[in-house]
This record gives C-alpha cells, structure tokens and sequence, in this order.
C-alpha cells in the first residue's frame, strides 16, 4: 500500500514473493518463502509504485485452530484418518480412524464409534477409498469396507465344498443331458460374489419329466452374504462355461430348478477371479478399476472391473524387475494413473488389464501413499531427494527453494513414507504435515504450505501436531480443511484467532511456581475437559521479555506438566511473576533489509512507521530491529495500536485518513546511524488478529564518512 506522500513511495516495502530476507544482497524468486513463521500473505494486488512495478500484499498472522470434540475419541492416541465421505443420496460425514476404531463425527462435536477395525494397528496410517457408496479402508496390515452403517470383509472366499446335486421329479430337462455344477456365495447389495466352488459330481436324465436339486454348500458366509447361486453345466454337448440358474437365499438349504439350456445366458466366474483382495498399502481405482500395491512390494495387482472386492492372484504384474525400492503410491491424475517409487514414476496405459506400465521420470517419484494430491490440472507430490515438486507430467518442477530447502534439512526422513498432504481451496494452499522438528522426531508437527495462487511458499505453520488432514464439507456448513492430532482430537484448522483452546478458560496466567518441566498458576482455571491443553504448546515469557515455546503433556486446573518425551524441558525454570501464554502461536515475519536505494550513503536514524489493521482493539505488535548486517535483534519497541473503528495505522504528518476511518500515529524514534536495517514484527498473543499491509523508514541520507 502507497503511502500519502509520494517523495517516500520508495521506502515502502510489500511483503508478496520476491523481495529480499536475508543479509545477502540477493532477491528470492517467486516460490520461495517469505522470512516468518505462522503468517500469511494476502490481498495481493499489482501496482506501478516502486521501480518494478511489484505486487504488493498484506501479512498478516494465520487464523488458528479451532477444536472440535472436546472429548477426545481416545485418550492419548493418533488419530490415523481423516476422510470426507459422500454417500449417495445421503449428508457428507466426517470420518475418523483412532486407536483402531472407526467414528463418525456428529456434525457439532462428537465422533461416535462405528466399531473396531480388525486387524489393524493403531498409529499406522490409514487410507481411504470410495468404491460403490462404501469406503476401502487398509493401513497396510487389514483391510474392512464401511457402508455407512457398519464395517465388514471386502470380499469373501468361495464355499469350502461343493452344493449337491441330484435329479428328482418334477420337471421338464432333456433325457440324458448330462450336468454338473459349483456354487458361490452371493452378496445382494454390493452385486458381489465369490469365486467358484469345487464342481459337484456329474449326474444323468435318464428319463423324462425330471429336474435339477441343488443343495447348499458347506461353509459359514459372512453376514453381508444374503444369497448363494447355481451355476450349471451340460457336459454331454460340451458346454465350455458354467451358466447360472438359481439365486438362493442363504437360509435356503435345498432348491429345484429345470431353466432350459436355451435359457442359462450369465456365465459363470472361472477359479479364483471373485478372491477376497490381500492386504494392500495403498488402493486407487482408475477407470473402475482397483489398482493396489501390497507393502514394500514393486508389483502392482488389478482387480475385476467395477469390483473393487474381486481380485484374481494372476492379475499381478512387475513395474520394475530387479533391485529397486518398493513403489510408494497410486495416484490419479487426470485420466492417468502414476504408479510412483520415491524417486521413479511410471504410467499406466490402456482401457483394460494388462495395462502396460510407460516410465514418464526417473527423477521424480513420490514417497508415501497420502504425500500427493491433484489441484488445478497439477499433481503436487514429494520426491524422496528433491522434496516438493509439481507436474503436469510435461514439465517437473521443484519446490523447494531457498529458506525452504534450509528448513526440510531438519527433516526426519525415516518418516517421509508418512507425509500427508491435502488442498485448502479457500486459502489458496497445498499443505504438507510433516515431521521436522528435528531428524529424528516422528510427530508430524508442521505445516509446508505452498500458496499456487501466488506461486509462493507461506512461512512454516506450527502449533498443533498434524497426524492427518482432510477436506470436509458439513452438510449445513462451509468447506474447510481438518486434522486430527495424536491425542484423539480433530481441529478446524485456519478458524479462529487463538490456537485450539475453548473460550471461557485461562489463556494468560501468572506464574507462582515451577519446576524443570511443570510450571504452576495458581491463580488459573486452565482448560481440562477431555484432554485438556495436551499436544498444544505454552510460551513462557520473562518479564524481559524472554521467550520459551514448549509442548504440553497434560494439565489440571492450575498446573502445566510439558511433553519430555517428544520435546524439552524449560532452558530457563521461569519463576515467580513469570507470564504464561495458552491459544498463542509463535508468529513473526521479518522485513527486508532497507537502504532506501542508496547503499553509499549513511544514514541517520529517523521513524519507523507501519501500517496495518485489526480487529481487537489495544492489540500489541512487537517490533524489533537490526541494523548493518547484524545478526541479532539490537533493539526492541512494543507499539500498542487503538483500533479507532477496527482500522489502525501511522504516518509521518499526524492524524491521516484511511477511507471514512480515523486511525492514529505512533512514533518511534531509532537513536542511531545505519547503513541498512530489518524490522522483525511479532504477534504472538492470543485472540489479537494483526495484519500489516505496509512498512517504512523515515532517514537522512548523509554521505559516507571517509577516514583521513
């Protein structure tokens, strides 16, 4: 935003992609991120102010995380899924995969159980398919379908004998056709049967007036199954398939039937081509098709068309004979399908099985099952070695740029497989969880956001613990993006301006005591419904203003007890008078270094004006300095903005107007020469929304001393 005066337009810095962050003269390209941690960048606009004719834009501190169900689906444990599910001619629920169970989220703020989830392990991660209004959920150890109501087999196995089959009276068949026939089990409502059973012994008409006795086959079918069916063939005229002739209901235990050979038309299945499917890591379906992968396997199995509970062993092909890493994802593009290891991607070609397998790269892969997403005709995905990257199976474009690739150096890579990624439609915003907060840390407790709108990376978001993320849509509500945490909660996230916590509850309080990792306030009503504050994070400050961000264990009223075992202790024990901070989040964006165009000349320090909004009124915006390439902050100033109609601002003459708002000025004077400086803003409070759309240095420019 332009200020009022034209002769310092020059001074003015916006906050879009591409201006400089760093002490090195250098500008950054678009993509890369801006100086800062949870903000964002909005309200971008072009304008012809300045030398380049540069977009500018509003910083402001992200919108935080609002909680959803204060009761915790299970205490203390990860919440493995989230997903969007959409029957048809139902409501959209929310469903939720914890301590291995299945929920479904009530639409205001429980998540009740559908049922446990056989087999599968809690903390492994969970992913989901929709498949004729059910949902394939596998975590790579069990697979079970969910049809709204309950969960079940996907699929089942033959009848473990064959039906009997006699000829009694009673009806019209041919004298001496010759017949044998097999079974299956049949479910109604998903028009799925089992592969075939062993073939019952031929039997003769030998004379008229005669017909077929068919009696159920051995076996117990699971409860889904409502039905067993007949297949018959005549062996006297060589009949190459077996055609069906009876559809039974499973408490039926004999039936009779004469259909005419002119009449048997729907062939039967061949051996073993209706298999329940094995245990797969990862399931897409393309062109009604499964494709699954099995865990750490580089083969790739196709399931009958339309049957995603239909899988023949045969039906089993190589990717990449030899050595090689397992293959990590199926991924729908388009109307492809990628078939991606972590640093290899292969296409599927073909409208049926055999597919044939095209490399398209062998520098780009992907490295877990749930690390890519499609938005806007791009895939988004995270190769092993180059991180982030986007496609249009053209051109491959990395991501990861400058501040970004320093910070993923920090990276856990034993945890890349478990990379999670998702769209935020109304933010603009790819986002990654992933695990960096050191190499060896597991919890995914960070945020990459990439903002495509802007081709730009949004600083790291960090506060809650992201074990999944996922888009949902409430039936009555708008749609946003989700995550679920390791303590059994799920979030909204980008909500609300205070981090997680419910109103009515201490968010500021004194401290009276602590110890190396508990600090007390006795004077405190801290949140403790469900899980209380565990997983969020706590700033103490000293009254120095000295910061420390630690991670929450479990809390009572009165006493914070810190997570020791994923995180540290306090580096400084705060004492008595100490401040505490709940709901907050650590947010800073810091400037670029200003020499006001002119690097020769020295410059006296003047004011320091910034411009921007909120909507709390005395909001405090820290601001700190630093001057000719310093690395350390030099000096603070605490600026505490009325907000005068919710619009507050500065200027250089007194009292301005921002269209019909009245805003008013602060100043602070900077008591020194500099060469350059950077302003590091910081919002860190709670329920105190800041946005800054502008920034400027009043100084003098003097020539540059030289020494006799």
């Amino acid at each position: 935003m332009s200020l009022n005066a034209p002769q310092y337009s020059r001074y003015v810095r916006d906050f879009s992609a591409g201006f400089l962050d760093s002490p090195e003269s250098d500008t950054l390209p678009l993509g890369a991120c801006i100086d800062g941690r949870n903000c964002f960048l909005s309200s971008v606009m072009e304008t012809r102010d300045g030398p380049d004719g540069a977009r500018r834009a509003v910083v402001r501190k992200r919108k935080l995380a609002q909680l959803i169900n204060p009761t915790a689906m299970a205490a203390g444990k990860t919440v493995d899924l989230l997903f969007w599910y959409q029957p048809e001619g139902g409501d959209a629920e929310l469903l939720a995969v914890c301590n291995g169970a299945l929920y479904v989220f009530d639409g205001v703020d429980t998540f009740t159980s559908v049922g446990a989830l056989t087999g599968f392990t809690a903390g492994a991660l969970v992913q989901a398919v929709p498949f004729k209004d059910n949902v394939l959920l596998t975590d790579g150890n069990a697979m079970l379908r969910y049809n709204g109501t309950s969960l079940l087999a996907v699929g089942f196995i033959a009848p473990t004998a064959a039906p009997g089959l006699a000829i009694v009276a009673g009806g019209s068949l041919p004298v001496g056709a010759t017949y044998e026939s097999y079974a299956v089990w049949y479910d109604s409502v998903m028009d799925h049967e089992s592969s075939p059973s062993a073939t019952a012994a031929a039997v003769t008409t030998t004379a008229g007036n005669l017909q077929r006795r068919h009696t159920k086959p051995a076996g117990s079918p699971p409860a889904n199954v409502d039905k067993w069916r007949v297949y018959v063939r005549r062996t006297d005229t060589n009949e190459l398939n077996f055609f069906l002739t009876a559809t039974v209901a499973v408490g039926t235990a004999t039936h009779d039937e004469m259909v005419s050979d002119a009449a048997r038309r729907t062939a039967g299945p061949k051996d073993s081509v209706n298999n329940p499917p094995p245990t797969f890591a990862t399931v897409a379906v393309y062109k009604d098709y499964g494709i699954g992968i099995e865990p750490d396997d580089s083969y790739y199995s196709v399931s009958k068309h339309g049957d995603l509970e239909s899988w023949n062993p045969n039906d089993k092909f190589a990717l990449e004979r030899g050595a090689g890493k397992p293959l990590r994802s199926a991924t729908v593009f388009g109307s492809d399908i990628l078939l991606q290891k972590p640093t290899k991607t292969w296409r599927l070609v073909g409208d049926r099985p055999p597919f044939k397998a095209e490399p398209v790269h062998t520098e780009f892969g992907n490295v877990g099952p749930r690390s890519a997403i499609e938005v806007e005709r791009l895939l988004y995905a995270w190769d092993e070695q180059k991180g982030p990257y986007r496609t249009d199976l053209v051109d491959w474009e990395p991501l990861a740029t400058n501040r970004i690739a320093t910070f993923l150096l920090n990276l856990n890579r034993d945890e890349l497989a478990n990379i999670q990624v998702d769209h935020d439609p109304e933010n603009n915003l790819i986002v990654w969880a992933i695990a960096a907060s050191s190499r060896t840390q597991a919890r995914r407790r960070h945020l990459l956001a990439f903002n495509y709108r802007l081709n730009t990376w949004v600083p790291p978001i960090c506060g809650l613990e992201y074990a999944t993320l996922a888009r949902y849509q409430p039936p009555s509500g708008k749609l946003g993006l989700y995550c679920g945490d390791y303590w059994g909660r799920v979030y909204k996230l980008f909500e609300q301006d205070r981090e997680g916590v419910p109103g009515g509850a201490t968010i500021i309080g004194t401290v009276t005591s602590a110890t190396a990792s508990t600090v007390t306030c006795s004077g405190a009503t801290f949140y403790t419904t469900g899980s209380g504050l565990a997983g969020l994070m706590v700033l103490a400050e000293s009254p120095t203003g000295a910061f420390q961000w630690r991670r929450i264990q479990s809390n009572t009223a009165t006493v914070i007890t810190l997570d020791t075992t994923n995180d540290n202790p306090w580096t400084t024990t705060p004492v008595a008078g100490w401040t505490i901070h709940l709901g907050a989040v650590e947010a800073y964006w810091t400037t670029p270094w200003v020499d006001l165009g002119r690097p020769e000349l020295l410059k006296k320090g003047g004011f320091l004006f910034v411009e921007g909004k909120s909507a709390v009124s005395g909001d405090v915006l820290t601001v700190k300095a630093r001057f000719n390439q310093q690395l350390g902050a030099v000096y603070t100033y605490d600026f505490a903005f009325p907000t005068q109609g919710a619009v507050w601002g500065v200027d250089l003459w007194g009292e301005a107007s921002w269209g019909l708002r009245r805003r008013l000025v602060t100043k602070r004077r900077i008591n020194r020469a500099f060469y350059s400086m950077q302003v590091r803003f910081e919002s860190y409070l709670a329920d105190t929304p800041v946005d800054i759309t502008a920034f400027g240095i009043e100084a003098d420019g003097r020539r540059r001393k030289r020494a006799a």
